[in-house]
């Protein structure tokens, strides 16, 4: 009986090291790509909507932004590698980045230097980080990413996956800002609330077939019949809200009958009415991405499509 316990203690030990032994193996396989593949990351196509295929490095693409913000906004005052506390102060708050720490407490200086910051009277009026699909995961970038939200700071994130044509770049910019789109090759069109719905509806369903859409979708379809409290108004820290107060959603993106993202369409009262912030609240606490277009803005069907792809792609 002994034997056969010091045998099985015997077998157990060489199983585990030999486990240990091909992890770390993978572990260095895995380092060894992320190596190869760090300084020069490819942006996929969209067929011939898109410009091929670049390849730009990381200061590349620095340089790239660098002459469109230069060229489009020199109206501010623009600059770079900012630190988190520069913009929102030596401050610290919890929040829940992962599901497992729903309490951690996080620093602003621990998070990632912002590539641009936009100040106008000295006032910082966006800021803009430019990533790659790993960045969006990464703990520095979510934290800079958070604590701008924090203080209503228009954070701007680009993926370099992605074409990111001047235009797009420029129009996306100037939405988070607030600013007109006068340099625009179509000037701003007006439409019904109706047909700027049947716009959407028509450029979706072009572009989109590989999800199921669903229109006028209520919050509590997303969420159930829950309520939780937020902070919507600074004279309100503790106010609860219900999920059927929201606005229900324009259209909704499916795959495999998961929520991949929100899409609301609305003007500038509409985005600071309670409704619409509450839908934007339960969508952020689902961890959906909820996607806004201003209709004072022309909404070119290569930029909707482009801005919903970065999305639903990260």
């Amino acid at each position: 009986m002994v034997f056969y316990l010091i045998l099985l203690c015997v077998v157990v030990y060489f199983v585990l090291k030999q486990n240990s032994k091909q992890k770390k193996t993978d572990d260095n396989d895995i380092k060894k790509v992320e190596n190869d593949h760090s300084q020069v990351v490819p942006v996929v196509s969209y067929g011939n909507k898109y410009e091929d295929t670049i390849e730009r490095t990381e200061t590349e693409w620095r340089e790239y932004f660098r002459e469109i913000i230069k060229k489009n906004f020199s109206m501010y005052t623009v600059r770079e590698d900012v630190p988190v506390t520069d913009v929102t102060g030596d401050i610290y708050d919890k929040f829940q980045l992962y599901k497992t720490r729903p309490n951690q407490m996080y620093k602003a200086e621990w998070g990632r230097p912002y590539d641009f910051v936009l100040y106008q009277n000295d006032k910082v009026k966006a800021v803009v980080v430019i990533g790659n699909s790993k960045s969006g995961i990464n703990v520095k970038y979510l934290i800079s990413k958070v604590f701008a939200e924090k203080c209503d700071i228009p954070f701007i994130g680009f993926y370099v996956k992605f074409p990111n044509k001047e235009d797009y770049v420029v129009q996306r910019i100037k939405e988070f800002i607030g600013e007109s789109d006068d340099s625009a090759d179509d000037t701003t069109i007006e439409r019904t609330m109706k047909e700027w719905k049947d716009y959407f509806r028509e450029i979706i369903q072009n572009n989109f077939t590989d999800y199921t859409i669903r229109e006028d979708v209520p919050v509590t379809q997303l969420t159930g019949d829950v309520s939780d409290i937020f902070r919507l108004y600074k004279t309100r820290p503790n106010q609860a809200y219900k999920a059927e107060w929201g606005r229900p959603y324009d259209f909704v993106f499916y795959k495999d009958n998961v929520v991949k993202a929100v899409v609301v369409i609305g003007d500038d009262k509409s985005y600071k009415n309670v409704k619409c912030l509450i839908s934007k609240m339960f969508a952020k606490k689902l961890q959906t991405p909820y996607i806004g277009f201003y209709i004072k803005f022309p909404n070119k069907e290569n930029y909707v499509v482009e801005r919903i792809r970065e999305i639903l792609n990260n």
